[in-house]
């Protein structure tokens, strides 16, 4: 709402029209954001992540999409469960390393989704970013649905979400410009994935 503090929104109807309005512009805004994303963010309690050893020392869980690690509950390597003091886990990148010293000796041993790791990853709340990225999606969507411009007509998506606005009208630049804010911070969220060939 303090976006668009500053606009008349008022063909939008009561205020209680417009909560109802913004409710149901969540889901749909919420998904557009993690689509241009490539990823979600909610935090997923208790996930099981597969993985295939490498014979290395270090397993990309951030490669799975669980990233940030909110807390590793178990790690189990070829059937063994491998106590916590024989790895060390970096949340944010979603790293996971083993000991030198350790149990496997310090490598995961190569082999297919012999590596099994049940954690919590995800976020408590979302960042301040995608949150701001979201509200001016659904923004741009309230400006145009209020405009009483019909021009040209204007259209950019966001994931699978259009929003369709006057491209002549009194608020086409706002418009463009939050939803090209909203895909700029959505798409610094999303995950190179390397694949050998």
């Amino acid at each position: 709402m303090s976006l668009l503090s500053g606009y008349d929104i008022s063909r939008l109807g009561t205020d209680e029209a417009l909560r109802e309005r913004i409710r149901q512009l969540l889901e749909p805004t919420r998904s557009a954001i993690d689509t241009e994303a490539g990823r979600d963010f909610l935090l997923h309690l208790d996930d099981t992540v597969l993985a295939d050893g490498n014979g290395t020392g270090m397993l990309s869980l951030a490669a799975f999409g669980a990233r940030p690690v909110q807390t590793l509950q178990e790690l189990v390597v070829a059937g063994d469960t491998i106590p916590s003091e024989s790895y060390v886990c970096y949340p944010a990148e979603g790293v996971l390393r083993l000991r030198t010293g350790g149990l496997l000796g310090g490598v995961f041993p190569a082999g297919v989704q012999n590596v099994s790791v049940v954690l919590d990853w995800g976020y408590l709340t979302p960042p301040g970013d995608i949150s701001l990225a979201q509200a001016k999606v659904l923004g741009a969507q309230l400006l145009a649905e209020a405009s009483a411009e019909r021009g040209s007509v204007e259209s950019m998506r966001l994931g699978d979400y259009s929003v369709t606005y006057d491209a002549g009208g009194e608020h086409a630049g706002v418009i463009g410009r939050w939803l090209d804010d909203a895909r700029r911070v959505a798409r610094s969220y999303r995950q190179l994935k390397v694949v050998a060939v």
